[in-house]
């Protein structure tokens, strides 16, 4: 028996086509085959997947665990530095390193979190950076390591915490080595301090004016000075672009009458 069915040629179009049965059946058997070299291949990866899922927990588990160890070790280093005597003075020169006031004050605005510059400058598992604490001494982010110093215990924490850059250059540096393609940990939190004018409800402003410093306030309009100088909060360090005049210095109280 034979069978016909309508074909086309790309030439001509031909009503009707006759072919032996055993080549049709010889179609249902390779489609068959296909199927189930398909189904085959779909359970294979399915089972590869469930694999490599297995593995991925198993390994952000082992990351999680090393990244708390790492972070306990960093508040007890915290509790130890603060008291002594040397934290001191290296913390007052941290707190004076450019960038450092306008990351905290970038963490309040962006992320509604008060921070202050930690004790435990000195500690190698900040990388060079500057850890930034909160009130219970707990570390909230970290500003600028370094990609020399991260290794170790510096890697393992800082992989954990949220990193802040002074600029686009720094950060493009320290992603670029810091981490190896295959190591960098994909939830890695890196944000650039964007907050480069002051944002705070009571700044404490200074003016420079040929070459020295005034008080400066809020003002409803722009002063005098402020016409050909800037104002800068000496808190966050950041430029007060609203409206401010010179302060009027306090003046030293009158002797007591009659003394002269």
């Amino acid at each position: 028996m034979r069978s016909s069915y309508a074909y086309e040629d790309g030439l001509r179009s031909l009503p009707t086509v006759w072919t032996h049965p055993k080549y049709i059946a010889a179609e249902e058997i390779h489609l068959a085959e296909e199927e189930r070299r398909r189904l085959a291949y779909e359970t294979q990866a399915a089972i590869r997947k469930r694999r490599l899922d297995a593995r991925k927990t198993v390994v952000r588990e082992g990351n999680a665990a090393g990244r708390a160890r790492a972070l306990r070790k960093a508040v007890k280093a915290e509790e130890a530095a603060g008291s002594m005597s040397a934290a001191s003075a290296l913390r007052e020169m941290a707190v004076r390193r450019r960038g450092v006031r306008r990351a905290i004050a970038y963490l309040s605005r962006e992320h509604g979190v008060t921070a202050m510059v930690g004790w435990s400058v000195a500690d190698p598992c900040w990388a060079g950076g500057i850890p930034l604490v909160d009130g219970e001494g707990v570390p909230v982010a970290v500003f600028n390591p370094s990609r020399r110093l991260l290794r170790g215990q510096a890697y393992l924490l800082l992989a954990g915490m949220p990193l802040l850059f002074g600029d686009e250059l720094a950060l493009k540096h320290f992603s670029r080595y810091a981490y190896g393609a295959p190591k960098r940990p994909k939830d890695q939190r890196t944000e650039v301090v964007k907050l480069d004018f002051c944002a705070r409800e009571a700044p404490e402003l200074v003016a420079k004016i040929e070459g020295k410093q005034y008080p400066a306030q809020p003002s409803d309009s722009f002063g005098a000075a402020a016409a050909l100088y800037l104002a800068q909060c000496q808190v966050c360090g950041g430029a007060y672009k609203l409206p401010w005049r010179r302060a009027v210095p306090a003046r030293e109280p009158d002797g007591p009458a009659g003394s002269g």
